[in-house]
């Protein structure tokens, strides 16, 4: 509390000072920015040395102090995660007389290449999609998917990646359903992303709709419902309500030097029902839903 007096009036004096025009001419008065992190540089022509003050959190001075001449001013600034294009400014101050003039930066708002589908921000390094691939609310199953494949399919007793060395098979829309059949940028979280999921979320098996899962909440407070989808088998649907199985775009990493029969077949998986949380491995061939990310 000590220090709001004189914070108070510092900012008074950068902004009285600003009724007066430097002798600095700017190569841009303002400049467009994207929404992602980035570090812009611009050339300022002063006959004094001035200092440089940003008036806003997001923006970053690199450049903060530079003599007399023909100099160049840097900055940086974080990544705009709002819906809404917002504007900056970068006061550059006249150290002889407090005179100074603004540098106005503008960045655009986030744009994401959806699709149309919806997502949750639960905090992570990736955003969480709100419906299981073939669901039109949280709480429907959606469609079930053999790993690698991107159709369902009537039995599910074989799959075309079924004992084919794979690597992580993100994004790719030959094999990762999410890609396939949203588009844009969704794809198959990751092995690692769903031990973030479990890691850094809390977990509660509760029934919404009387469908039963799993409620996550991310350390923002958001949440996203995974429905105990169960799983497939040639053409049978078991654990419905009891279980749920989400396949990762990961296959199974043999941590021994010698091969083994899980090398090719098996594919990492999240697991969960009332009790445990895990990332395990699944069978290929098996149907499972899908919970898209994106980025």
């Amino acid at each position: 509390m000590k220090r709001l007096p004189l914070l108070l009036v510092l900012c008074s004096l950068v902004f009285v000072a600003c009724e007066k025009r430097a002798l600095m001419i700017l190569s841009q008065q303002t400049i467009n920015v994207d929404f992602e992190y980035g570090e812009y540089a611009m050339f300022v022509t002063s006959i004094e040395s001035w200092n440089v003050i940003s008036m806003n959190t997001w923006i970053n001075v690199i450049t903060t102090s530079v003599s007399s001449g023909k100099e160049k001013l840097r900055f940086a600034v974080a990544r705009n995660e709002g819906a809404d294009t917002r504007k900056g400014t970068i006061v550059l101050q006249n150290k002889m007389d407090g005179s100074c003039v603004e540098l106005y930066v503008v960045q655009g708002a986030y744009v994401r290449d959806t699709n149309g589908h919806q997502w949750t921000d639960l905090g992570l390094t990736v955003d969480w999609a709100s419906v299981n691939i073939g669901a039109n609310i949280h709480v429907d199953y959606g469609d079930y998917f053999a790993w690698g494949e991107v159709s369902t399919k009537e039995c599910y007793d074989g799959c075309v990646t079924f004992e084919v060395p794979m690597l992580d098979i993100a994004g790719n829309p030959r094999y990762d359903a999410a890609t396939a059949n949203w588009g844009g940028t969704w794809r198959m979280p990751t092995s690692a992303e769903m031990e973030e999921l479990i890691t850094y979320c809390s977990w509660e098996w509760t029934s919404m709709y009387d469908v039963k899962g799993v409620l996550v909440t991310g350390p923002n407070g958001n949440s996203i419902f995974l429905p105990a989808a169960g799983y497939c088998t040639t053409t049978v649907t078991n654990d419905i309500g009891k279980c749920g199985y989400y396949w990762s775009s990961t296959p199974y990493d043999n941590p021994m030097p010698v091969p083994t029969y899980y090398d090719n077949n098996y594919a990492d998986v999240l697991f969960f029902n009332s009790g445990t949380r895990d990332v395990g491995i699944g069978f290929r061939i098996h149907g499972f839903p899908i919970r898209p990310v994106i980025k």
